[in-house]
C-alpha cells in the first residue's frame, strides 16, 4: 500500500493519499478529513481517542487533553483523570486510530508515512514522533516540515514555479518558510517557527468573556476548570463566527454559582473589538515572516502564501498583508495544506506521479559545548539537508583518558541556553598532555533532519557514536556532575509541589487561589529555567512546604 502523508496538528490530525491522480485527503474523522487531536480517560478507566475524547473534554477537562503536540519534547508524562501516562503511548495511540481508519478506508493494510512537523521542532521532539507512529505501526519514511508541505501541496501540486513566502498559521505553532521551485528542484530557502497558534486566539477571547462577565457578577471564571473550558470552547466559536458577522452572541447556560445563585453567560462581542485584541498575536505571525524576509534581502517571493486553520481568522490575511508591504493569497486547501504536501512527499519518494527533488535546510544550528560552558557551532542553522561537518577538539587536562561530548542544537552563545541533545562519552583516549591529543567529531544530519554523532581520538582509538536518548550522562565528568544536579532539583521540586498542594485543601479559597496560581507560574518557569533558577525554585518550594506544614500543624 502506497505511504500516506500524515499532518498531527494541535487541534486536528488528518491524512492524505497521492498518485498519478494528484492528491486528496482521507475522511478519517467522522464525516470529514479532520480527526480531533485529543485524548481523554473515560470513567471506566478506558483510553479514549478523537471525537470520543472531545465529548469526555466539554464535561470534565481534568479528565483529558486536546493539545498534545506542545507537549511533544517538553513533557514525558501526562495527568488524565488522575493517573500519569507517558506522553508516547497517548499519541501512538492517537497514530494507531488514524492508521486504523486509514485502513478501513482502502480496506488494504497501512504502514509507510511522511510525517508533516512544524519547521522548529528539534531533533529530540522529531524522534518522540518516530516512536510514538512506530509504536502505532507506522514506518516513518521521512519527516517533512509543514510549511515545506503546504508549499509542495500548492506549488509542485500545480505544476507551478518561482518562489513563494508560506505562513503556516496552525493551532498551536506558526512555521514561515521561503521556497522555491524551479526544474524540478524544490528548495527551502529560510524556515523558522513559533509556538503560537489558534489556541492562543482562544485564550485572548476567552479571557475578553471571562473579564466581561467578572464586571457584570463579581464571579471569576478563571478559577474554575470546568466553566473556563467551557469558555475555551465557545471562544474557538466566537473566533471562526467573526469571519461572518460584525457580532457575536455568547450564550453558556449555569456557567457557575454565587451562593445559592445559579449564572448564565450572555455577552455579545463586537468583532471590531475582537481584531484590536487578538493584534498581538497576528503581530508574532508577522514578526516571524518579516525576520525570514530579512534573513535573504536578494530573494524577493513572487507570492505569499497563507494557510493553516488559524489563517482563516478574520482579518489576518489583511493584516499580514499590511505589515509585510505584500499581497498575501490564502492557500485554496488551508486546513488540508499540509497533508496533503506530506502525501505528494510520499509519493515522490515511491515515484508515484511526482518527480522533483526536495532539498531542506536545517532550521536550528548544531554544535557541542567546550570549555567555559559556550556553544560551539558544528552545522549553522541554514545548511542544506543532508548535511555533515567534521571539527576537531583537543583535552584540557594532562593525562586526561576520558572525554565528554555535549550535543547542543539552538543559536545561543551559552550552552546552557540552548537544547540539549545528549552527551557521547569517549573513554580510554591516549595519554598526553593538555592540548596533544586531538578528538575529531562528525555530525551528520539526514534529509528529515535527523541527527547521530560520532568522535574518535588521533591515536586510532575506538569510535564512538551517539545515540541520542534522554539519559543521566555518567559520574566523574563536571557536565555529569550538573546534570545530576539538575536531576535532583526537579525532583525536589515536584515532591515540594505535591506537598503545596495537597496543603492547599486546608486554605481559605482566596488563599487557595492564590497558592494555586504561583505554583502554576512556578511550573512554567520551572520548565524554561536554567539549573541555578530551577535549583532556586526547588528551595524556595521546600521551603514554603515547611513552613505551611507547621503553620497548619
Amino acid at each position: 500500500m502506497p505511504a500516506l502523508g500524515v499532518d498531527f496538528g494541535s487541534s486536528t490530525t488528518l491524512c492524505a493519499l497521492a498518485d498519478e491522480r494528484g492528491a486528496r485527503a482521507l475522511p478519517v474523522g467522522v464525516g470529514s478529513p479532520f480527526m480531533p487531536s485529543a485524548v481523554a480517560l473515560s470513567e471506566d478507566g478506558r483510553l479514549l481517542v478523537g471525537e470520543e475524547a472531545v465529548s469526555v473534554l466539554r464535561a470534565a477537562p481534568d479528565r483529558g487533553i486536546w493539545n498534545l503536540k506542545r507537549l511533544v519534547g517538553q513533557a514525558e508524562g501526562v495527568e488524565l483523570g488522575g493517573r500519569t501516562f507517558e506522553l508516547e503511548l497517548l499519541l501512538s495511540a492517537l497514530f494507531r486510530r488514524l492508521r486504523e481508519r486509514a485502513e478501513a478506508l482502502l480496506r488494504s493494510p497501512v504502514r509507510g508515512a511522511v510525517l508533516a512537523v512544524p519547521a522548529g521542532f528539534t531533533h529530540r521532539q522529531r524522534e518522540v514522533l518516530a516512536r510514538s507512529a512506530s509504536a502505532a505501526g507506522f514506518e516513518v519514511r521521512r519527516f517533512v516540515n509543514e510549511p515545506t508541505a503546504a508549499a509542495l501541496s500548492y506549488v509542485v501540486g500545480r505544476g507551478l514555479s518561482g518562489r513563494a513566502l508560506v505562513v503556516d498559521f496552525g493551532g498551536g505553532t506558526t512555521d514561515v518558510s521561503l521556497v522555491e521551485h524551479e526544474e524540478g528542484v524544490f528548495e527551502v530557502m529560510e524556515s523558522r517557527g513559533l509556538p503560537v497558534g489558534g489556541f492562543d486566539l482562544d485564550e485572548v477571547v476567552a479571557d475578553w468573556m471571562a473579564d466581561l462577565f467578572r464586571r457584570e457578577t463579581g464571579l471569576n471564571l478563571r478559577r474554575d476548570p470546568v466553566a473556563f473550558g467551557r469558555l475555551m470552547a465557545e471562544a474557538e466559536e466566537a473566533k471562526k463566527a467573526f469571519s461572518q458577522a460584525k457580532s457575536v452572541r455568547v450564550l453558556i447556560p449555569m456557567v457557575g454559582a454565587l451562593g445559592e445563585e445559579v449564572l448564565d453567560l450572555d455577552l455579545t462581542l463586537a468583532r471590531e473589538a475582537f481584531e484590536r485584541r487578538v493584534e498581538p498575536v497576528f503581530e508574532r505571525v508577522a514578526a516571524l515572516a518579516l525576520e525570514v524576509l530579512g534573513s535573504r534581502p536578494q530573494c524577493p517571493p513572487d507570492l505569499v502564501l497563507a494557510v493553516g486553520g488559524s489563517s482563516l481568522t478574520w482579518s489576518f490575511v489583511g493584516y499580514l498583508s499590511r505589515r509585510l508591504g505584500l499581497p498575501v493569497k490564502r492557500g485554496p486547501d488551508p486546513l488540508e495544506a499540509v497533508a496533503l504536501g506530506a502525501a505528494i512527499e510520499a509519493a515522490s519518494l515511491e515515484g508515484r506521479g511526482f518527480d522533483f527533488l526536495l532539498v531542506d535546510v536545517l532550521q536550528q544550528s548544531l554544535g557541542v559545548e567546550v570549555e567555559g560552558g559556550r556553544f560551539l557551532k558544528v552545522i549553522p542553522r541554514g545548511s542544506k539537508l543532508p548535511a555533515s561537518a567534521e571539527m576537531v577538539f583537543t583535552t584540557v587536562e594532562d593525562g586526561q583518558r576520558e572525554v565528554e561530548i555535549h550535543v547542543l542544537q539552538g543559536e545561543e552563545e551559552l550552552a546552557c541556553r540552548n537544547v540539549s541533545l545528549g552527551r557521547l562519552l569517549l573513554r580510554d583516549i591516549p595519554r598526553g598532555r593538555r592540548g596533544e591529543v586531538r578528538i575529531k567529531v562528525t555530525f551528520r544530519v539526514d534529509e528529515s533532519g535527523m541527527l547521530s554523532v560520532s568522535a574518535v581520538d588521533s591515536k586510532g582509538g575506538p569510535s564512538r557514536e551517539l545515540k541520542l536518548s534522554f539519559g543521566v550522562s555518567p559520574r566523574g565528568s563536571r557536565a555529569g556532575r550538573v546534570l545530576s544536579e539538575e536531576a535532583l532539583a526537579e525532583v525536589q521540586f515536584e515532591e515540594a509541589y505535591r506537598s503545596l498542594v495537597a496543603l492547599s485543601a486546608a486554605l481559605e479559597p482566596s488563599h487557595r487561589v492564590r497558592l494555586e496560581e504561583c505554583l502554576k507560574r512556578s511550573r512554567s518557569l520551572m520548565g524554561e529555567g536554567d539549573l541555578s533558577l530551577k535549583v532556586s525554585l526547588s528551595r524556595a518550594l521546600n521551603e514554603a512546604s515547611a513552613k505551611l506544614r507547621s503553620l497548619l500543624g
